[in-house]
């Protein structure tokens, strides 16, 4: 009797343990049904996102690229003085008139009405003190007329770029990196929202001197006892046109 117990309660655990596997076999295929549904799913769904990430990330790259166009001609004056109840007509005059200021010198001609297109104010009116005035140009090549002359302005009074908020924040963190490069003896420069590096200064590749025809070159120096070449006599063709004629006739049809 208790062997029949014992070998009754050992199929009992054996039975047990089968459950336990069949369970284990039935959860891994119920879980890897569902991945695969879910992946199915899912797939459609990630290739969708996908896409519009990239579709939001070019849609922002031409984005900036059409900020940068329409602002490619502006400026911004800092410094203008800012007159009571001043409105468009007295600001441009004054935009004007601050713009002459470069062509005292005589390198740069006078600004007129119509190489600007739009003058006004940036942010709100504080007293004391002075708005930078967004200038628009018809004219790009006036703009970098305008940048490079600002030695010129009177003082207290400068032009910059307008760049949009991003890429002057991008500027900022840049003037760091470009300090750290100038140290270094590094040629660095920031172009728009990008600092480019040309090396050290004194690496810059240098062109040999210009030799005049009477000095010798390196060649004729390391080799002193060279001989020349034997100097071909060429017989000019127009010597023998120019020569006279004698009056001898040839004496074969003589008797």
């Amino acid at each position: 009797m208790e062997k029949q117990f014992q070998q009754l309660l050992q199929k009992m655990n054996e039975m047990t343990i089968e459950f336990g596997k069949q369970n284990e076999k039935l959860a891994a295929t119920i879980t890897a049904n569902m991945a695969e549904t879910m992946d199915a799913k899912l797939k459609p769904l990630q290739e969708e996102n996908i896409q519009l990430k990239k579709d939001v990330k070019e849609m922002h790259s031409r984005i900036e690229n059409l900020e940068r166009e329409v602002r490619k001609n502006n400026i911004l004056l800092h410094g203008v003085e800012e007159k009571e109840g001043e409105n468009h007509y007295n600001l441009l005059e004054t935009t004007i008139n601050t713009l002459n200021e470069l062509t005292k010198d005589g390198l740069v001609k006078e600004f007129d009405k119509w190489e600007i297109s739009e003058v006004r104010r940036l942010g709100k009116r504080v007293d004391g003190k002075r708005r930078p005035i967004l200038v628009k140009l018809t004219l790009a090549w006036r703009r970098i007329e305008i940048l490079k002359n600002n030695k010129n302005f009177p003082a207290n009074t400068y032009a910059t770029e307008d760049f949009p908020k991003e890429v002057l924040k991008t500027r900022r963190e840049l003037k760091q990196k470009q300090k750290e490069e100038i140290e270094k003896g590094n040629n660095a420069i920031i172009r728009y929202n990008k600092l480019i590096i040309k090396g050290k200064g004194n690496e810059k590749r240098k062109r040999s001197p210009t030799k005049s025809p009477g000095e010798p070159t390196n060649n004729s120096e390391k080799r002193p006892n060279q001989k020349a070449p034997n100097k071909i006599n060429k017989t000019n063709a127009f010597d023998y046109m120019q020569r006279p004629r004698t009056n001898s006739m040839p004496e074969t049809g003589k008797k």
